[in-house]
């Protein structure tokens, strides 16, 4: 299950309760985006546990996801 979640604090909310893993999408061209939207000021003011960048399109993003989660399923056994 992947949820979008920006703010560190809510971050940390969902990986104590739920023992979540973190994972930051990155996006080389978002920069901009980033300074405008107050949600994202401190998106990198965290400490992940993934990071995925994403510059293509979503079938890139899909399985980048994909080879993360059969990374998971491998160290879990």
């Amino acid at each position: 299950l992947f949820v979008c979640i920006r703010e560190p604090n809510e971050l940390e909310k969902v990986r104590k309760r739920l023992g979540a893993m973190c994972v930051l999408v990155r996006r080389d061209n978002a920069e901009d985006a980033l300074a405008s939207n107050h949600a994202d000021e401190e998106v990198f003011d965290f400490a992940y546990d993934y990071i995925i960048d994403n510059n293509g399109d979503l079938a890139q993003l899909k399985e980048s996801a994909e080879l993360l989660i059969e990374e998971l399923e491998r160290v879990d056994e």
